[in-house]
């Protein structure tokens, strides 16, 4: 199977239009696959780089400013469904906050 470029040019003697085939060159061919595949390689490194880059970023962000800070009193359902508030889960000494999403 050969690649042709394919052009539409008005046909004067009708009013369709007529389909005129221009194989394409061997080394056209190469040209176009090698800037293809350029293009691709710097896609992908451009891609590792955000991907690492933002990955560094979410792990070195760690806890911020709420490690060892004060919590306002809330109360909440556990697992379980009982609420639970924070005043008495720190009434016999400290506490630690779990928060998980969806079903596990």
């Amino acid at each position: 199977m050969s690649t042709a470029l394919v052009k539409l040019r008005p046909c004067p003697e009708s009013p369709a239009f007529v389909v005129h085939y221009r194989p394409v060159k061997p080394r056209t061919r190469n040209r176009l696959r090698n800037v293809a595949v350029a293009i691709l390689g710097v896609l992908l490194v451009l891609g590792g780089f955000a991907y690492f880059a933002v990955h560094r970023a979410i792990v070195t962000r760690g806890a911020g400013d709420v490690h060892g800070g004060v919590a306002a009193d809330f109360s909440l359902p556990d697992s379980t469904g009982t609420t639970v508030t924070l005043a008495g889960l720190t009434a016999h000494g400290p506490a630690v906050l779990v928060f998980y999403r969806g079903y596990w």
